[in-house]
């Protein structure tokens, strides 16, 4: 099976809320031949990240870890589970080598890590752990500022996504909880996936 087949989702430190449950059967729902994993445990985190994991009380830097190590062990693709899927992830077996990762929109010069994809093994995914461990302090963001220091210091090993194909709504969520409510009609047509917060 190809590994980007696989689309890998983490909840760590409470029960899954509703709204995430509706987001994730959202996502398997519009991806009918891929398969969506929910990581609950840590059972999977790379022993390198061992240390900056139990030393972060803060769930979504966990989730970051955890993340990184899933995806350079397994491959596939890796959403947060604040994404509403809007239509089928593209098809990137001949884009996605062993060398790429497929990393999530931010400003110029900037990655984000909320949306990932990419072949076990991959270099980028290996660049991430390795600037992490040389870089990281606790009190840094371990998503945006990890990502992006891999991809300013490798750039050749990733491939930024287009906005055009994915949205964020960190600052206003209206277009993602519209979305959510099945009004569409002012979105773009080529919406893959839309980002917001859950009130």
């Amino acid at each position: 099976m190809n590994v980007l087949d696989t689309i890998h989702c983490i909840w760590l430190g409470s029960d899954l809320p509703a709204w995430a449950a509706e987001n994730i059967a959202r996502l398997q729902a519009i991806n009918p031949s891929r398969t969506v994993i929910l990581h609950t445990d840590d059972s999977l985190l790379h022993s390198d990240y061992r240390r900056l994991y139990d030393a972060t009380p803060h769930w979504c830097q966990k989730a970051d870890w955890l993340r990184y190590s899933i995806l350079e062990t397994l491959g596939g693709w890796y959403l947060d589970v604040d994404w509403w899927a809007m239509k089928p992830l593209p098809d990137l077996v001949d884009l996605i080598g062993r060398l790429a990762c497929l990393c999530g929109p931010s400003g110029p010069g900037w990655a984000m890590n909320g949306i990932l994809a990419c072949q076990p093994g991959s270099s980028a995914l290996v660049a991430i752990r390795q600037t992490t461990l040389q870089q990281y302090h606790t009190d840094r963001n371990a998503g945006m500022h990890a990502i992006t220091a891999a991809y300013r210091q490798s750039p050749e090993t990733f491939w930024p996504l287009p906005l055009t194909d994915f949205t964020c709504g960190l600052a206003d969520s209206s277009y993602y909880l519209s979305a959510k409510a099945g009004y569409t009609s002012h979105l773009p047509a080529n919406l893959i996936a839309i980002h917001g917060n859950e009130p």
